[in-house]
């Protein structure tokens, strides 16, 4: 294989996960593989990064969130579990009750 084409963090990360496919594949053969796979599991949730959200994204959840609660006071359904339909229905029905 050219090694030129992956960077080094590339090579580490696809050793890794050849580590734990072939731990795993032992493991459904019955082998015992002791605490490996937990080992790299914990190593490849090491390596994701957070996503920074923008500024619109946190205001439209928290918008979403202050909706849903003021929703929850006029139906008895959880209003994140409401189709799109329902959602926006009850909403059109509470501007014309407050007209």
């Amino acid at each position: 294989m050219d090694q030129d084409i992956f960077n080094k963090s590339d090579l580490i990360f696809y050793d890794k996960l050849r580590q734990k496919t072939s731990l795993e594949l032992k493991q459904l053969l019955g082998e015992d593989i002791g605490k490996g796979v937990n080992k790299l599991n914990e190593w490849f949730l090491e390596q994701i990064r957070p996503i920074k959200l923008s500024e619109f994204e946190i205001n439209y959840d928290k918008e979403f969130e202050e909706t849903c609660f003021l929703l929850s006071k006029h139906t008895n359904k959880d209003p994140k579990l409401l189709t799109v339909t329902e959602f926006y229905t009850i909403i059109i029905h509470l501007k014309k009750q407050n007209k």
